[in-house]
């Protein structure tokens, strides 16, 4: 057909094999054992970390967005890494959604991301903008004129407010409900009570640039955007459905 289709016919010489269901919610009433979790990177120690059923991000300086490298001809450093714990999407209809307990300071903020490849990336997150205690959405986008393994790699990662709103306590709920390429963004004090904060569109963070990929990653993350700081955002559960 020329594109990859959800569905095959299968061979008669193919054994089927049933695997277990992964669990849709977690709750984080027990260490992170369950394979499907994902970090950024190699996780540094005292950043992420489950504590009293929640998930705990520490606002280290590390962001998901950090400026791309090239791939060779750069020093080697033991910070690659980033306070997130992200899941595989494994369907175009799904939804994400979470339960955080954050007060931001200065540029700390932290939330719920979808993140594609070469830092195409969207951020639902609790954040401070003119003094003001927000919940916001974030574009970011990059432009790059080769892949990161061609010699004379360079990049430029941009970053646009798309909506926000007025958000003063410490307690949110977050959400991205995602209809193929068509992002639902909402928030609120529970699961449901939730507003819309805006639409979104998908596909900008999924152009035929990105090339080559391992899927989309969506999920949890905190950060001081430059600076290190021991505030910490704190997760009581997490949904993708």
């Amino acid at each position: 057909t020329g594109k990859v289709e959800l569905e095959y016919e299968a061979p008669d010489s193919l054994f089927w094999t049933e695997y277990p269901t992964e669990e849709s919610y977690d709750g984080f009433e027990k260490e992170l054992q369950s394979l499907y979790w994902n970090t950024w990177g190699m996780p540094g120690k005292d950043v992420v970390w489950t504590e009293d059923s929640q998930l705990k991000l520490k606002c280290i300086r590390q962001t998901l967005a950090d400026e791309l490298e090239p791939m060779f001809g750069v020093e080697k450093r033991d910070d690659k890494y980033v306070a997130s714990l992200l899941r595989r999407q494994r369907a175009t209809t799904c939804r994400a959604i979470c339960a955080m307990r954050f007060m931001p300071s200065g540029t700390e903020s932290a939330g719920l991301a979808v993140v594609q490849a070469m830092n195409h990336q969207y951020h639902l997150e609790r954040a401070i903008s003119d003094g003001r205690q927000i919940v916001r959405l974030v574009l970011t986008t990059a432009e790059y004129p080769c892949p990161p393994y061609f010699p004379g790699f360079t990049s430029q990662t941009n970053s646009k407010v798309l909506a926000e709103a007025p958000w003063e306590s410490d307690e949110i709920v977050l959400q991205i409900k995602m209809q193929g390429e068509q992002f639902t963004v909402s928030y609120g004090k529970s699961r449901n009570h939730l507003r819309v904060l805006c639409h979104a569109d998908g596909s900008l963070i999924n152009p035929e640039k990105v090339g080559c990929m391992a899927g989309t990653m969506i999920g949890m993350f905190a950060s001081g955007n430059g600076t290190d700081s021991d505030n910490v955002a704190a997760f009581d559960w997490f949904e993708l459905k």
